[in-house]
């Protein structure tokens, strides 16, 4: 108000008052908004000077690990490749071994089920929510293809298809996970569903297999 900025004095004489501008007020008030309006065009031209952010150094580590590849395909894909020194085999029994998903998917993953065949399943559950699998196809240690249902949902998951080529003593991957819409695809985004799994993938790299 502007008598709470001290802008207006009021003066009351019985039930009679009456109010004024304040001249050395509006002084100061100009002062101020000068050097408000200083401050903002200098730091605005500081901005200018900036080079583009493509020029600016990354500071500290990439968000994905420098081998693997995480794009945006079509309206409806998001793909990852990664290569692991592991043969086909070896990474096979990562992704379908629960002793072995346990120990580089989730540290906080409370339960692990998966049978790996066609018209089986697997689900994995956490505290607070779960993820529940049909498997559509399986062919060992080569390619799986399922459905992803998050919370029981059947309507949003993308079908995810993963392949295991060789590449010298080692392997490639690649996932795709197809949504069933550009919206779908965008939602999962937003609500991080793709966050990490580079990095998720990557632990698969340190692990060491039981015979």
């Amino acid at each position: 108000m502007p008598k709470d900025a001290g802008l207006i004095e009021a003066r009351i004489a019985g039930t009679a008052g009456s109010r004024r501008l304040r001249p050395d007020a509006l002084t100061v008030l100009r002062r101020w908004v000068g050097k408000y309006r200083a401050f903002r065009q200098d730091r605005f031209q500081r901005l200018d000077s900036l080079p583009p952010p493509a020029a600016i150094p990354r500071k500290g580590p990439p968000t994905t690990p420098p081998d693997t590849r995480l794009a945006l395909e079509g309206e409806t894909d998001i793909i990852l490749r990664r290569s692991f020194a592991h043969p086909p085999a070896t990474v096979w029994r990562a992704l379908t071994e629960p002793a072995l998903i346990r120990r580089w998917l989730s540290p906080d993953l409370a339960g692990c089920r998966m049978d790996a065949r066609p018209g089986g399943s697997f689900r994995y559950d956490w505290p607070e929510f779960f993820f529940s699998c049909p498997i559509l196809e399986a062919d060992p240690p080569h390619r799986m293809v399922h459905v992803e249902h998050f919370n029981g949902d059947t309507s949003r998951g993308p079908t995810v298809t993963t392949t295991l080529a060789p590449a010298g003593s080692g392997t490639r991957m690649t996932v795709t996970l197809r949504y069933p819409d550009a919206a779908a695809r965008a939602e999962a985004i937003a609500q991080g569903f793709t966050d990490g799994l580079a990095e998720v993938h990557a632990r698969i790299e340190d692990l060491t297999f039981p015979a």
